[in-house]
């Protein structure tokens, strides 16, 4: 069986393409980036970096069926996403 599996997942992994990095934004000029914040440590009122969404303010957290779950209102577009913590790649801007 092996020399039927063998050529399959090579094949597997060389047709794999990586879509993140397409639609993630950069920075806004003046701020750095720190270091991704553990579950726990975003509050209400706290702004925050999405790489997808951009800059966002914490609305309130709870916990949810996946995890601690954020509410974040974005800049850009105006519009309230929950973000599951473990997940979302928040970085904090601004307590």
């Amino acid at each position: 069986p092996s020399k039927y599996t063998a050529p399959v997942r090579a094949e597997r992994n060389t047709s794999r393409r990586s879509t993140r990095g397409s639609s993630q934004q950069e920075l806004p000029e003046g701020f750095a980036r720190r270091a991704t914040q553990s579950a726990d440590t975003f509050s209400e009122g706290d702004v925050v970096f999405h790489p997808q969404f951009g800059i966002g303010t914490v609305k309130s957290a709870y916990d949810g069926s996946a995890g601690l779950t954020y509410k974040v209102v974005f800049a850009k577009d105006k519009q309230e996403r929950s973000l599951v913590a473990k997940f979302a790649g928040l970085s904090l801007l601004k307590k």
